[in-house]
């Protein structure tokens, strides 16, 4: 993704839309997100910033669009800055405690939120 010369280069927020092919209104699934800028002349093989994760509960309807709340405030590794190349990692965690769908999870879509420096570019 390159991100607007309006981006102020802090931290980001992120929902995730999914479904799933279950009907459990009992079960969750736990969605992450990990991220890094890279600015002119980087190297891609770098490290990823920290994962922040968000928890979101399936339905009593399969198949159905579900959209999580927003993570916490993720930090991108390297130097972010407006203008950059960002990279993210999206990815479910169905070892930790709270991911109890026995059953795949289908990423539609990511909304990336980020806050600006000004009001257009």
């Amino acid at each position: 993704l390159a991100m607007p010369d309006n981006w102020d280069g802090g931290t980001v927020t992120v929902r995730f839309h999914w479904y799933a092919n279950v009907a459990d209104a009992t079960k969750d699934v736990r969605w992450g997100i990990q991220g890094r800028s890279f600015g002119d002349a980087e190297t891609f093989d770098q490290a990823w910033g920290t994962g922040q994760e968000v928890t979101d509960a399936a339905t009593a309807t399969a198949n159905q669009h579900l959209l999580s709340a927003a993570t916490p405030a993720v930090t991108l590794a390297g130097t972010p800055a407006g203008g950059e190349f960002v990279a993210f990692r999206v990815y479910r965690n169905p070892a930790h405690v709270d991911d109890d769908l026995a059953a795949d999870a289908r990423l539609v879509a990511v909304i990336i939120e980020y806050t600006t420096n000004a009001y257009s570019d």
